[in-house]
């Protein structure tokens, strides 16, 4: 497996602005950006206390920013394309989601748990090793908009659950992914 730096440890505070929802990833068919757009939808026809934070670059750039304003998500949803820096974003986020078809051992998704956030992902690839189902996110079957919804939605609504699992998260990737486990192992 990969390893990650990991950060000092991030202690969340409670919310009382919007709940910030971040993906960081390329701009391709492999990241199903439309299936977390459709579920965000349905969260913010539910809840409008709620942003989405999109990371990344890539050749789908004009057609997932047409499909946002064609939804009208345009006042929920911000683009932040190619930066030089990413943890700050990571930083101020209180949810991760990844919705790819398929993957590896995703670093976006170990990245965000080092920043202490709960996760809702495809069960692809290798994210079973990476996030505990109902331990440190949710792991949802490929294009399900419903239930990838649902688990949003439980994040949102539930901020004691949220630290929870981005602790247990940041404690997972503290044990089994960080560089000095990767060099105690080597």
């Amino acid at each position: 497996f990969n390893c990650i730096e990991m950060p000092q440890q991030i202690v969340k505070s409670d919310k009382t602005d919007k709940i910030n929802i971040l993906t960081v990833g390329r701009f391709v068919e492999a990241k199903d950006f439309k299936t977390a757009f459709d579920a965000f939808h349905l969260v913010v026809r539910k809840n409008n206390n709620v942003k989405y934070t999109v990371v990344g670059h890539g050749p789908l750039e004009s057609e997932l920013k047409n499909y946002i304003l064609k939804e009208g998500l345009a006042n929920y949803v911000d683009f932040i394309i190619n930066p030089p820096q990413v943890d700050d974003y990571y930083k101020t986020a209180d949810i991760y989601l990844s919705t790819s078809v398929f993957e590896g051992l995703s670093n976006s998704i170990m990245e965000a748990m080092s920043f202490n956030l709960p996760v809702v992902a495809t069960d692809v690839g290798d994210n079973k090793y990476l996030v505990k189902n109902n331990e440190s996110g949710f792991l949802l079957p490929v294009k399900d908009v419903e239930g990838i919804s649902t688990k949003l939605e439980t994040l949102i609504n539930n901020a004691d659950l949220r630290k929870k699992m981005g602790n247990n998260g940041y404690e997972h990737m503290r044990k089994n992914f960080s560089v000095e486990k990767f060099t105690q192992e080597y």
